[in-house]
């Protein structure tokens, strides 16, 4: 299991899909960054632990409809 560390460094109230932080994987150099929880997602979900298994769609986040 592949552990990470998310650091949120800024968010907008009412709104908690615009966020903007870091993506660490635990034992891993390198720090991924992202600007929204969609790109998050991607990081998170392209991790071999998704892939090898074939469920991306597992643990999907879905957006509140607007």
């Amino acid at each position: 299991m592949k552990t990470y560390i998310i650091r949120i460094y800024r968010f907008e109230d009412g709104n908690p899909f615009n966020l903007v932080g870091l993506v660490e994987e635990v034992g891993v150099e390198g720090r991924k960054k992202f600007n929204n929880y969609e790109e998050l997602w991607n990081i998170l979900k392209t991790s071999p632990f998704f892939s090898e298994e074939g469920e991306e769609q597992r643990g999907s986040i879905k957006k509140k409809s607007e």
